[in-house]
């Protein structure tokens, strides 16, 4: 499923984020409330990615090197900057885990709102995997030149995807 909103923002969702969607979305639930464990999270420009800062940031090479590991940036990104809601919010995974994804949600239309003001030049992906008790949080920047790091068959996954690039 593929929904465009006023702000130029396109939205890809798979069968199974459709599901836990909907009963997100079901007349009974209500919005969960909880302190923004992630606003304390802090991006960076290196050498044509952007980065949340991490204890292993102080660490990075002075320029990207494609390796066994990652041959493009894109797949560097996807790997540094995904983030277990699990960790953040313990006590919500083990009682409601569906939770988590609500929050993921949120983190993201923040991102999103971050990235268009800090970085208008560049084009973001940002991606929820939830696969009913983890929930993975992580962005990358789309590039022309690199290939797609997201299958085109979203279907394809084993855990439910939510993708959204503005």
């Amino acid at each position: 499923m593929t929904q465009r909103n006023e702000v130029n923002t396109i939205v890809r969702t798979n069968k199974k984020m459709k599901e836990y969607l909907e009963i997100l979305n079901s007349s009974d639930r209500k919005c969960v409330n909880f302190t923004d464990e992630l606003s304390s999270l802090e991006f960076m420009e290196w050498d044509g990615c952007i980065l949340v800062k991490q204890n292993t940031s102080s660490i990075l090479p002075d320029q990207f090197i494609p390796n066994q590991f990652f041959q493009d940036r894109t797949g560097f990104e996807a790997s540094y900057n995904h983030i277990h809601l699990n960790d953040y919010y313990e006590e919500i995974a083990e009682n409601n885990p569906i939770e988590l994804l609500q929050i993921a949600i949120m983190t993201l239309g923040q991102w999103e709102k971050y990235f268009k003001s800090n970085f208008p030049h560049k084009k973001f992906s940002t991606i929820i995997s939830f696969d009913g008790e983890d929930c993975i949080i992580r962005f990358i920047t789309e590039r022309l030149y690199e290939p797609s790091w997201i299958a085109d068959n979203i279907n394809s996954y084993n855990e439910a995807l939510l993708i959204s690039t503005v």
